[in-house]
């Protein structure tokens, strides 16, 4: 009776005992896997009293994205003590990597191995690539992360996830796609960071979002990017723009002719400076007593072109110039930090003259030029009416010549021709020829002496009356 009951003890202590023996294990759901797709590995934890919470997965970084799904615990066999972790690992590379080793506790898991293929979407292989435009900048400096993929699918697209990192500010860029012409697709997304404190960074960027069908087909990672920032001179102020800046002036018109009111637009941009350190207008700006200057107006804007990312900030401002004169537009300079070769630039735009007229002038002027206006109307009208007048009176003149009876009647139509062109009336046949030739051209000198002949002269050497007419008209009508 008394042994018994001692074996049933020590059956119960071994069982117990059992059931406080602690382990740390890692399934792997599947031993190949392509970039891009999850493999799921779950960490399961037996009567081990520290949480889940506490592993490092850090080893895991080197190769795979890891993205933490699920963590719960459970009751196992014999009440042990069961936590798990969900974990999907994201590929980087191909080729066979291993599972290190995960530590909780005192207790260990041990190390595996899996297969990782080229992304293949339909038999055709998805390239992916993440570059960095430098690796070695200064404070403020520009840094753009670019991750492109290319596929032969042309409904696919790809969108970053958001980037945070404590002292770097970051942009997340719309993704773009070129058509390569050859079947083949590229898909772009990037980062745009400025980091504000120097040192060295090792950045671990979030996924890349490949979507098709309306869902998330694939994650791709960029990869640890290590990027060291160097400190600016202590002579560099704190909001001085980093990178090249360009300024632009214009001065704009209103509407009106009549008022005086103009619109400075000044633009200020870069490809390479944080938005927050390109330069406001001097408060003193246009400070003159015929100057009102109304309330500014500032905007800015970012853009992505040719992978340069664009900061620019527009500054409108309505000025009115009250008295007439010649203006200067004052002079603009800023200064940047130029990064490639460690010195501060100056750019400078040079002052601008305007002249200006008062409104009243302006009103007398537009009176003046409507007077012109109206005396040059009536003048066209009246030369116009003269020439159709001429016209019409040569017309009927060169008819006559043509209908004349008589030399003295040529004579007189001659003289009602002068009275046409406004020449002098009454006028001797000489003197008749010489306003001729001076205001026509071609001489008639012939067809007067027959004239002259017909008029004063007896003998048969004169002219047929017809004759005449016909000489006459040839000339006239011209």
């Amino acid at each position: 009776m008394v042994r018994s009951l001692n074996f049933l003890l020590l059956v119960l202590f071994t069982s117990l005992a059992g059931a406080n023996n602690g382990s740390l294990d890692v399934v792997t759901t599947d031993t190949h896997s392509q970039i891009g797709k999850p493999l799921q590995i779950n960490i399961i934890a037996k009567n081990i009293d520290q949480r889940m919470a506490a592993i490092n997965l850090d080893k895991l970084k080197k190769d795979f994205g890891v993205y933490v799904i699920e963590s719960s615990n459970r009751s196992g066999l014999n009440n042990s003590k069961v936590q798990e972790l969900k974990v999907h690992l994201y590929p980087q590379h191909t080729g066979i990597f291993e599972i290190p080793s995960l530590t909780l506790e005192n207790y260990s898991s041990t190390a595996s191995s899996v297969t990782i293929l080229p992304a293949l979407e339909d038999n055709n292989i998805i390239t992916f690539s993440s570059s960095s435009n430098s690796v070695s900048v200064w404070q403020r400096q520009q840094i753009i992360i670019t991750s492109t993929v290319l596929t032969q699918s042309r409904f696919a697209s790809i969108h970053a996830e958001d980037f945070f990192h404590k002292g770097v500010e970051s942009y997340t860029l719309e993704s773009t796609r070129e058509d390569l012409g050859n079947g083949q697709f590229r898909l772009t997304s990037s980062w745009v960071l400025y980091p504000l404190i120097a040192g060295e960074y090792n950045f671990n960027f979030p996924s890349i979002n490949y979507r098709l069908r309306g869902k998330v087909q694939r994650k791709f990672i960029p990869g640890d990017i290590k990027i060291s920032v160097k400190e600016l001179p202590p002579y560099i102020p704190p909001l001085l723009p980093v990178g090249k800046i360009e300024i632009n002036k214009k001065i704009i018109k209103g509407d009106s002719f009549i008022n005086n009111k103009y619109l400075l637009s000044i633009r200020i941009s870069s490809d390479d400076s944080l938005i927050s350190t390109l330069p406001n207008l001097p408060h003193d700006y246009l400070l003159d007593e015929d100057i009102i200057v109304g309330e500014s107006l500032s905007r800015s804007t970012t853009s992505l072109k040719d992978n340069l990312f664009r900061n620019t900030i527009n500054h409108h401002v309505p000025v009115t110039f009250v008295a007439s004169g010649m203006y200067q537009v004052p002079a603009i300079s800023y200064k940047y930090f130029e990064p490639s070769t460690g010195k501060i630039i100056t750019i400078k735009i040079p002052v601008q003259d305007l002249f200006i007229l008062s409104t009243w002038l302006k009103i007398l002027l537009i009176i003046f030029l409507i007077l012109i206006s109206i005396a040059a109307l009536i003048f066209t009208k009246n030369y116009a009416l003269s020439i159709y007048k001429q016209r019409r009176t040569r017309n009927r003149i060169n008819n006559l010549v043509l209908k004349a009876t008589s030399p003295h009647e040529l004579h007189y139509l001659l003289n009602e021709y002068s009275k046409a062109h406004r020449w002098r009336e009454n006028m001797t046949l000489k003197n008749w020829l010489i306003t001729w030739e001076r205001k026509k051209g071609p001489s008639i000198n012939n067809a007067i002496k027959d004239l002259s002949k017909a008029c004063y002269a007896k003998g048969d050497d004169v002219c047929k009356q017809s004759v005449l007419n016909e000489k006459l008209y040839q000339f006239l009508k011209n």
